[in-house]
């Protein structure tokens, strides 16, 4: 019975009448009147055992079945909040893209106004510190941490070669990165394109990314740019 429930209730009316009927009445009184009855029945100078038997009966079957229902909620606010942890971790993916994307755009802008050319010093530097990718039948991209070292659990990512384009002073990925959901949860920094060591380019994120740990993620086609490092460091080769 619930407690917001109006139950009209005498207790002396109710405890003057016979077990019989005081019986009846238990399952539409409210938890509180139970225990004015129980006190009202005990006060007699002979309380009725059948009638306090049957109080208590009331009391248990109405515990037992809060008890069932209590984990039935439980679950529920679970569940709840695991969808709510998903759809942030959703959101916060989200964020991250459209960073990188604006990171893309800022340097498309810069670029175009300097009509997509460095200063030739640089540019001589730059041309000199690009792999020779057309020689290359795999490009290897390497994920690298905090500590700019490669990470242990993350094999290095393979792609063809036709699969970059340059663009101004370095080489864009027209592929998409997928990381497996079946990775160990790792936060990736940064990525390496190498050719053996020699000579090398990074692609810094706008912030890092963790992949792996039972989620799938991916970075778009066209949002990867690597710049010349030279030389690449050694954990990153």
């Amino acid at each position: 019975m619930s407690d917001e429930q109006t139950v009209e209730f005498d207790v002396t009316e109710v405890v003057g009448g016979n077990a019989e009927s005081i019986v009846a009445k238990l399952s539409s009184l409210l938890d509180g009147q139970l225990i004015e009855l129980a006190a009202a029945e005990s006060a007699l100078s002979k309380p009725r055992a059948s009638v306090l038997a049957a109080i208590q009966a009331e009391q248990k079957g109405r515990a037992d079945v809060a008890a069932q229902i209590d984990p039935t909620i439980q679950a529920a606010q679970g569940d709840a909040a695991a969808a709510q942890a998903a759809r942030i971790a959703e959101l916060e993916a989200q964020v991250k893209d459209r960073d990188q994307r604006i990171a893309n755009l800022e340097a498309a802008i810069a670029a175009k106004a300097s009509n997509g050319k460095a200063p030739k010093a640089l540019q001589m530097a730059q041309v000199d510190a690009l792999p020779d990718l057309a020689a290359m039948s795999e490009v290897r991209v390497i994920c690298v941490g905090e500590d700019d070292r490669s990470l242990a659990g993350l094999p290095p990512l393979l792609f063809g070669s036709y699969q970059f384009s340059p663009e101004g002073d370095g080489i864009v990925l027209d592929a998409p990165i997928a990381f497996a959901r079946e990775l160990p949860e790792t936060e990736v920094h940064a990525l390496y394109l190498t050719d053996g060591g020699k000579k090398g380019l990074r692609a810094n994120l706008v912030q890092p990314i963790t992949v792996g740990g039972g989620k799938a993620m991916e970075l778009p086609k066209g949002h990867i740019r690597f710049v010349p490092v030279s030389p690449p460091p050694a954990q990153a080769a």
